[in-house]
């Protein structure tokens, strides 16, 4: 994965991401990185449950591809279209329902950095919106992303019970 940005350049990208995870611990955020298998196995769950049958070969070909380049996936561009739930304004509080789990996972968008078990709890939607990947609980079927761009979207997979999608 060095080769295509240089190892310097991935030095000062994890060390970026080891930065905002420390800062993160500090406003007392309870941040950890799962290893490298059991990582794999949520990106594998996420495209399960919230990319379409369909796309979900095409989708664990790029997560493969995004993982040994370094680049960066776009988790909105796979995600199905009849999960979009209506919301005026989305929180990390309706992806985890905080008064049942207190914990999520949050899906790097640079696939080598993995996955983290983040608690809810202190971690506030601002630092969420502000940092770019996807939060998902697969108790309640749901999850945010948050584009490079600071966009923010949802789905809730619940809603697509009677959906032809799949």
């Amino acid at each position: 994965m060095a080769e295509l940005f240089g190892e310097e350049a991935v030095a000062q990208l994890r060390q970026v991401r080891l930065n905002q995870i420390a800062r993160l611990r500090e406003f007392g955020v309870v941040v950890r990185d799962l290893p490298p298998a059991a990582a794999r196995e949520v990106f594998w769950k996420f495209g399960s449950a919230f990319v379409g049958g369909d796309q979900l070969l095409s989708y664990w070909a790029e997560v493969n591809a995004a993982q040994s380049t370094f680049r960066e996936l776009d988790f909105d561009k796979w995600l199905r279209r009849d999960g979009r739930p209506e919301l005026k304004v989305p929180s990390i509080g309706w992806v985890v329902n905080r008064l049942e789990r207190r914990f999520l996972y949050r899906l790097e968008r640079r696939v080598a950095f993995g996955v983290a078990h983040v608690g809810v709890d202190a971690f506030r939607d601002e630092w969420a919106f502000s940092w770019p990947g996807a939060y998902v609980s697969f108790d309640h079927k749901r999850a945010i992303t948050v584009s490079n761009d600071y966009e923010v979207a949802w789905y809730d997979m619940r809603a697509t019970v009677n959906s032809p999608y799949r």
